[in-house]
């Protein structure tokens, strides 16, 4: 018989909540991940990396 495992279990008995806590926490990663590429390669706009850093906090703290 075929088992899943716990983290496709995990996925599958997720409710509403846990999922869009799920999403944003993936959303917050990507987000970091992006700002430390984007400062190294767009050393010069630092508008858009400004923009990016308060994205991440205005998610972050709600």
């Amino acid at each position: 018989m075929f088992e899943l495992s716990e983290y496709t279990n995990y996925f599958l008995t997720m409710d509403f909540k846990e999922f869009i806590e799920f999403f944003f926490a993936s959303i917050l990663t990507l987000a970091i991940i992006a700002a430390i590429f984007f400062n190294y390669k767009l050393g010069k706009h630092k508008r858009l990396l400004h923009a990016i850093y308060l994205l991440f906090f205005s998610v972050f703290l709600n």
